[in-house]
């Protein structure tokens, strides 16, 4: 018989002989881990003892020790022996990887492994694949209707992507790739938020505390989506417990929300641009202006077939594939007339940002302006405008008010306070003058020091001491 030691499992084959004379026997493996040995289980192999010492040995007749394999060469037999060597190289791997995942690696798992009742548990690069694949199952059609709201959007799959790569360059920077689901704790969080932090593309826009702003939140959503991940590892019963779910964000300081004032955008639409290209982007960015429509809807929009007989703009976004519908603008209604049948131009988005940064330092903008300042711009004039906040939602093709609330939350509250503050001093205003601002505040005089009478003590019995 064999005996090999790797890892502290010992795989041994051996023969199992037959009850009966003249049946050859079958050879069984037995696997031994720390003491603890699991129970024999059969190759399917069968085999004919082995000779007595001295003996020449018979086709397919079993060896001991130290070849422990089937003798001849005969196609059979070593095909059979092959699969003993296979049997033999498997287990070892299977060993390996339960030991790499931190998970339970004695020998009644390792055959459990085997036979397919236990789990080989995935990696966590393996788990994120699986969970992007997963989500790609779940697309919604380019054909489903706007109500349709189940499923998920191609924008969400490349998102999910984009992060899965950040991933991967992390673990590949701690040069753990086959790290288990269970170790990415917190401390690889906080680690992966620096590599975003610092990553040449980030950095080379922010240094310092300004870095935070916004690569702050993207960062932290990026550790979310991971999460994401090792909750669908635990639905898939590959992990007991979430190693983030104690996790907090970096803070995030509030990014400010860019948009352009109704006289930027006056002043836009009348500049005597000289060169005609960035005169088109100029157009391409006030249509958003007026509409609200993101890069990626403005790329797919088609005069003929997003607006109908009324005027209406009809579409559903790239993002999130919600549906929106609402007449246009006069704005917007200029613009189209202007390019007619030819449509309105289209640029890829980071040339058109670049254009876009020109157009800024010619009008004297101190602001990084990008085509998404013209979807903000399109819902702060409709909030200026008094226009209520579930209509706003339903135009910019927000699923709920809530993600209409967060974009413009800081607005909302200013408006507010400033109704409440008006409302007040129209109260008291309508009680007694008030004070301009500046004025000084009159000080009562204080009064005249007035002495205490005295007053002589009385004792017990009406005396007067």
């Amino acid at each position: 018989m064999k005996t090999v030691q790797f890892n502290t499992m010992s795989i041994r084959f051996w023969l199992r002989h037959s009850k009966k004379e003249g049946q050859p026997g079958v050879v069984y493996c037995t696997l031994t881990c720390g003491g603890q040995e699991a129970t024999p289980f059969s190759t399917g192999i069968q085999a004919w003892p082995p000779v007595k010492k001295g003996q020449t040995p018979t086709p397919r007749s079993w060896q001991n020790a130290p070849t422990s394999c089937l003798y001849g060469d005969a196609p059979d037999v070593e095909a059979d022996n092959a699969t003993l060597g296979a049997l033999y190289n498997r287990l070892r791997s299977i060993k390996i990887d339960l030991e790499r995942q931190g998970l339970p690696s004695d020998a009644a798992a390792v055959v459990e492994v085997l036979r397919g009742f236990g789990k080989a548990v995935p990696t966590l690069l393996q788990a994120a694949e699986q969970f992007i694949t997963a989500r790609e199952k779940q697309v919604r059609p380019a054909t489903a209707p706007a109500w349709d709201k189940s499923g998920f959007s191609p924008a969400t799959i490349k998102k999910y992507k984009c992060r899965f790569g950040l991933l991967r360059e992390y673990l590949k920077k701690q040069q753990h790739v086959h790290m288990p689901l269970h170790k990415f704790t917190a401390k690889h969080a906080d680690a992966l938020c620096e590599l975003i932090l610092t990553r040449p593309a980030v950095a080379g826009k922010l240094s310092g505390a300004a870095r935070g702003k916004g690569e702050a939140h993207y960062a932290g959503k990026v550790v979310g989506w991971v999460s994401q991940v090792l909750d669908f590892a635990i639905n898939q019963e590959w992990l007991a417990v979430n190693p983030l779910s104690a996790w907090s964000a970096p803070h995030s300081f509030e990014k400010p929300l860019v948009y352009l004032l109704p006289e930027q955008v006056a002043k836009l639409e009348a500049y005597p641009f000289a060169n005609a290209y960035l005169q088109r982007c100029a157009d391409s960015f006030l249509f958003s202006c007026w509409t609200g429509l993101a890069w990626a809807d403005l790329d797919s929009f088609d005069t003929a077939t997003h607006i109908d007989a009324a005027g209406w703009l009809e579409m559903q976004r790239t993002k999130t594939g919600a549906g929106f519908a609402m007449p246009l603008l006069p704005g917007a209604v200029r613009l189209l007339n202007k390019y007619g049948a030819a449509g309105l131009p289209r640029y890829e988005n980071a040339p058109l940002n670049r254009s876009l940064k020109e157009i800024g330092s010619l009008l004297g903008w101190e602001m990084d302006i990008t085509h998404h300042a013209a979807r903000r711009t399109f819902g702060m004039f409709l909030l200026n405008e008094d226009v209520p906040l579930a209509t706003v939602s339903a135009v910019l093709g927000h699923r709920n008010e809530r993600t209409t609330s967060r974009y413009y939350a800081r607005f909302i509250e200013r408006r507010k306070v400033a109704r409440d503050f008006t409302a007040l001093q129209v109260r008291l205003a309508a009680g007694q003058p008030q004070p301009a601002v500046g004025a000084p505040v009159p000080v009562a005089a204080p009064a005249k020091f007035a002495p205490r009478p005295f007053r002589p003590a009385v004792q017990k019995g009406g005396q007067v001491a």
